[in-house]
């Protein structure tokens, strides 16, 4: 055994042991810092987990309703995404706001849309979401709704008056995208409310 490497070794781990305990004792991080420090906001956890008690439970103390995650998803933008239609009606009563976007620039609506959640699509509209709000790539609610195929949330946004005119960043319309999604109705009920390619 080379007795010298062995010497070395335990020294060199003995000096990192004191270096990381001084850089600790220097700049000790809060309780509450290191508790929260890699996790979501309550609020958020619990509409992921679709947790009615624990919603309740934070609404009551008045927790900050839009605050984000590390995506910029909101609670509501999470209710929106998991179709969790009771969080999402708890949410807007308790006066969450319907213009915050994630990282992505799809906020609630977008989000309901996507995911063919046509209940909550209906809900965010009548709290009064921007049925036009576009995403980071230009595109609407309707847009999204429409190239995944989702009939009733496309058939909600059209009654609430979404333009079927605006064109995404590269220059395609609802109508295009609803040819992605394959959906014929989708398209005639598009090309009903004048939409063109």
């Amino acid at each position: 055994m080379d007795h010298g490497k062995t010497g070395l070794t335990a020294r060199i781990a003995v000096f990192c042991l004191a270096v990381s305990t001084i850089v600790a004792t220097a700049h000790p991080v809060p309780a509450s810092a290191q508790a929260t420090l890699f996790q979501d906001p309550e609020i958020v956890v619990a509409a992921a987990e679709g947790n009615v008690a624990m919603m309740r439970q934070l609404l009551a103390q008045n927790v900050n309703l839009n605050k984000q995650d590390g995506k910029g998803r909101t609670a509501l933008i999470v209710a929106s995404i998991g179709g969790e239609t009771e969080i999402a009606a708890m949410l807007l009563d308790a006066g969450a706001r319907t213009d915050i976007s994630d990282k992505s620039g799809n906020g609630p609506l977008g989000w309901a849309a996507s995911q063919g959640e046509a209940d909550i699509v209906r809900l965010l509209i009548e709290a009064g979401a921007d049925v036009d709000s576009q995403n980071q790539q230009g595109q609407t609610p309707l847009m999204l709704a429409a190239s995944k195929g989702h009939l009733r949330a496309v058939q909600i946004l059209l009654e609430a008056g979404a333009d079927v005119t605006i064109l995404d960043y590269t220059g395609r319309g609802p109508l295009g995208w609803a040819r992605d999604g394959r959906n014929p109705r989708i398209e005639q009920m598009l090309e009903g409310a004048g939409a063109t390619d």
